[in-house]
């Protein structure tokens, strides 16, 4: 590559790709700036790369987020609205540019303000004045009545969903339907958690044109509280569909492979028994994508069949531990040369150190070789604290895994199944299976496990029977 800040910008990201791409065999060379990563200069001209990549980043992150910050809470003058910091406008609103003076090259300034959009606006407030606080119309209901009426949705060209309504109902989109104006909402750095807690989000009232009123949005917003219950949903971690959320990388762990929607708990009205189906199917209707419901009770027991076929056996056993091993001998190879490395470096600072001191002794300027000093100093306290923190890693290794480990494992996801509660059996069945596909136009169910956690390999089989059963 020509630089490393087109690489990664988190340096820890970085280290843990070129670790896996220098297993499968792929050097990461920097063109611009080339050096030997098995020498004592190329690890640390590396390291040094990797992190001015990052602080690169987080000073160009923390200017960006203050000048929004400060542009989110100026007033136009001409106007009494707040500026926006760009993106698209939610649904009701256009966003329009204006020219706010010009900077100190003569070039103009253009700021963002959101204007009504009539036509959307006027679906704004039939679903949130008319079916919501006045008919206190279920999400369904609502959905069915803005599609019969053929009335514009969020997404150009698809009909209105129920995701689409609940999200619509969420009270930060009701309130800024009433002129209020939300930033700084999302967490991006919290693992599993999309919005940060309410009392960080930046708030400004006013802000822009309101489509309704303040009491019609604290109406709206009083019809959800009022619906909340104790229901258990099929998403949640306690609840009894093993398939539903997320896999291990954060990614959907059952999916539609006609338009790459998750799979969905489903309830056919016609029977007693329970199915999984596209959600896209499910929340928009037969029209979004095939509706074919994949019996939940069968494609549980034939992800367990496949999981014993590949686990539950000595031999399938033993070659899993020969690649899982084979791989993590290389990374405690990879420590201990990292680890000889800093220490030799480490000897040579020392070494460094005791030359100047001998120096002084004999003559040498004082303030020349106290700077010198103070800087070699520092540099021996990173190598020690570099070197305790890998010490410390490497205590932590894992060890070498046996063909028992692997058929321990395989026991306890068959005693989970057959008296742990639902959570430890979704976090058990996890531990085997990377993601599963089902195609509803082939009848085709595609699951990938884990079969050789040391590579890209994927273990892939067909059944002819994922269909719908009766």
């Amino acid at each position: 590559m020509d630089d490393p800040l087109r690489f990664f910008r988190d340096r820890y990201l970085a280290v843990e790709t070129k670790a896996e791409l220098r297993r499968a065999g792929v050097r990461v060379v920097i063109v611009s700036n080339p050096y030997d990563t098995t020498t004592i200069q190329g690890v640390w001209m590396e390291a040094v790369d990797e992190a001015r990549a990052q602080t690169g980043s987080m000073e160009t992150s923390f200017a960006t987020f203050r000048g929004m910050e400060e542009n989110a809470m100026k007033t136009d003058p001409e106007t009494g609205w707040c500026y926006k910091n760009g993106g698209r406008a939610p649904f009701g609103y256009k966003a329009i540019r204006v020219v706010r003076g010009q900077d100190k090259r003569g070039r103009d300034l253009i700021k963002t303000l959101w204007d009504i959009d009539p036509e959307e606006a006027e679906v704004v407030r039939f679903l949130y004045v008319e079916c919501r606080a006045e008919r206190r119309l279920s999400y369904k209901a609502t959905r069915e009545v803005l599609n019969e009426a053929g009335m514009l949705s969020p997404t150009p060209g698809r009909p209105w969903s129920i995701s689409t309504v609940c999200d619509m109902m969420r009270e930060d989109r009701v309130l800024q339907c009433a002129g209020v104006y939300f930033w700084s909402k999302e967490d991006h750095r919290t693992s599993g958690r999309r919005f940060k807690p309410k009392d960080e989000w930046i708030r400004v009232d006013n802000a822009h044109p309101a489509i309704i009123t303040m009491e019609e949005a604290k109406n709206v917003i009083a019809v959800k509280q009022a619906r909340k219950t104790n229901q258990r949903w099929g998403q949640s971690e306690r609840s009894d569909w093993l398939l539903t959320g997320k896999n291990i990388f954060g990614d959907d762990f059952f999916v539609c492979l006609a338009c790459g929607a998750r799979m969905s708990n489903y309830h056919p009205t016609r029977r007693n028994r329970r199915c999984y189906l596209c959600g896209s199917a499910r929340y928009r209707g037969k029209d979004a994508c095939v509706h074919k419901p994949v019996d939940k009770n069968w494609v549980e027991a034939f992800l367990l069949e496949r999981i014993k076929e590949t686990f539950g056996t000595r031999e399938a056993a033993e070659k899993i531990v020969k690649n899982l091993n084979e791989a993590l001998s290389d990374e405690i190879a990879i420590w201990a040369k990292a680890k000889e490395q800093l220490m030799k470096t480490l000897q040579y600072n020392q070494l460094k150190i005791s030359n100047l001191v001998r120096a002084v002794s004999e003559g040498f300027d004082v303030a020349t070789a106290k700077e010198e000093l103070v800087r070699l100093q520092d540099e021996k306290a990173d190598l020690e604290k570099k070197l305790n923190e890998l010490e410390v890693e490497s205590r932590s290794e894992p060890r070498l895994l046996t063909p028992d480990d692997i058929l321990l494992m395989y026991q306890r996801l068959e005693d989970a199944f057959t008296n742990q509660p639902n959570k430890d059996k979704k976090k058990m069945l996890r531990c085997f299976v990377r993601r599963l596909e089902f195609d509803p136009k082939s009848d085709t169910l595609t699951v990938y496990l884990f079969a050789e956690p040391a590579s890209t390999t994927t273990a892939v089989w067909f059944s002819g029977g994922a269909r719908d059963e009766t």
